[in-house]
């Protein structure tokens, strides 16, 4: 225990040198998703974008393809947000990272794809060295919890090795798997990072299913279920530019009589009936004025007794005087018998879900905005009904700015329970600093 405290301190404290990058654009930028997504509507990217993170390889190939001198405005500007990204990641601009959070709860701001924090403080620091052949990122940070084993964490590292299209990926990232904004039934990251080890292939061209994604991983929860290992699986696919399609399996065993490699050959075979399936279909439209957009949907089923739940959406992006904007509607629910007390558990890690499921009906409506000056803002109001525990309304507002040779985020969010008649206001501010 104290060799684990002296390392996250080191950490901490000297991961500020310059390094290389990362090799993924990660689940951690709604405003940059949604500049990707737009070129993949457009027809510019041919590529999955409903599994990450993303590996900038197939990224970068897809953007060297683009005939720059043919985009339009609204086209222009998102392809310069990507490339800039990459074109830092790849000079290795950023890459030791520092980032400090605080919140009058540990949910303020808390709004899908890309939200973080998840206490009321902390502090982390990473750093990061790419070459050939492997990846490896160091982090570690200190936060805010009841039990002492959690308050230091390395959420983030991670050690990638290979080599073209196959890799094996040892560490905690954060993943989300589906077509969602603030909704993913397979894989999201509402709960922390799971410490796992995963294998990933690319296939930037295969024939009749286009570009290719596959990963396969297991991990091991944090929770009360017996059975608290997890074997996930994600498959991708981009046969044309109007459609995307996902496909995600996933398997619990550990714990009980007989050996892991045992319970690992059940789930693999079904033979434990703790499976749990899910699907997703993207497809992509042009929007008059410019604009692009799809709709989406994802259906989840457990093979034992339990909800089927269903996500449906739509989104659109458009520039409007030089301000990026998009727009997104999304509608979940659970339909059949309610969880059991096991399935609940075996969806956990910590105190969070690992897949965002429903609870009755819920309904997300709201923006990204992303202003000429970098500033960028997020609105969304979201309501649940039928619910035997969270029916109400919420929002949650945040503002990004770059601010102090750094970024500024400033969270917020309100909270109206209607059955206990409770009202929340959280707010919360996290700073970030990229050494170069």
């Amino acid at each position: 225990m104290v060799s684990r405290k002296l390392l996250a301190v080191w950490l901490v404290l000297t991961g500020v040198a310059a390094a290389q990058a990362s090799p993924w654009l990660e689940a951690d930028d709604p405003y940059l998703r949604s500049d990707v997504q737009f070129l993949a509507d457009r027809g510019l990217l041919v590529m999955p974008t409903n599994a990450f993170p993303i590996r900038w390889r197939l990224l970068a190939n897809a953007l060297t393809a683009i005939d720059v001198t043919s985009l339009s405005p609204a086209e222009a500007l998102a392809y310069r947000h990507v490339q800039y990204r990459l074109d830092s990641d790849r000079l290795g601009r950023g890459s030791s990272h520092l980032r400090l959070s605080g919140a009058s709860h540990a949910d303020a701001g808390r709004q899908g794809f890309g939200w973080h924090p998840r206490t009321e403080y902390g502090i982390q620091a990473s750093h990061e060295v790419l070459t050939e052949h492997y990846a490896i990122r160091l982090a570690a940070g200190y936060q805010q919890a009841d039990d002492h084993d959690d308050r230091w964490d390395y959420q983030g590292s991670y050690l990638a090795l290979g080599s073209g299209d196959l890799n094996l990926v040892v560490g905690w990232l954060d993943r989300w798997w589906g077509p969602g904004w603030q909704t993913a039934l397979s894989l999201s990251e509402q709960a922390a990072p799971l410490p796992a080890v995963a294998v990933n292939y690319l296939a930037p061209d295969v024939p009749l299913l286009g570009s290719l994604w596959g990963e396969s991983l297991v991990a091991k929860q944090d929770n009360a279920a017996d059975n608290d290992l997890l074997w996930a699986n994600r498959l991708v696919a981009r046969p044309s530019s109007l459609v995307q399609l996902g496909l995600s399996y996933q398997n619990w065993f550990g714990g009980g009589d007989g050996s892991q490699l045992s319970q690992f050959a059940d789930a693999v075979t079904d033979d434990n009936q703790l499976g749990r399936w899910s699907w997703d279909l993207r497809l992509a439209h042009g929007l008059p004025g410019g604009g692009s957009g799809g709709l989406y949907t994802q259906q989840a089923k457990s093979l034992a007794a339990g909800p089927d739940y269903q996500l449906w959406g739509a989104d659109g992006q458009w520039l409007l005087d030089d301000t990026m904007v998009r727009f997104v509607l999304e509608y979940s629910q659970a339909d059949g018998d309610p969880p059991t007390a096991e399935q609940q558990e075996r969806l956990q890690h910590k105190e969070y879900a690992i897949a965002d499921c429903p609870d009755g009906k819920r309904w997300h409506l709201g923006t990204y905005v992303q202003l000429p000056n970098d500033h960028q803002v997020s609105l969304f109001w979201q309501t649940v009904r039928d619910s035997d525990t969270l029916p109400g309304d919420s929002w949650t507002a945040q503002y990004v700015l770059p601010a102090l040779a750094g970024r500024l985020t400033f969270n917020l969010s309100g909270f109206e329970h209607q059955t206990v008649d409770e009202d929340r206001i959280s707010a919360g501010l996290v700073y970030e600093y990229r050494f170069h």
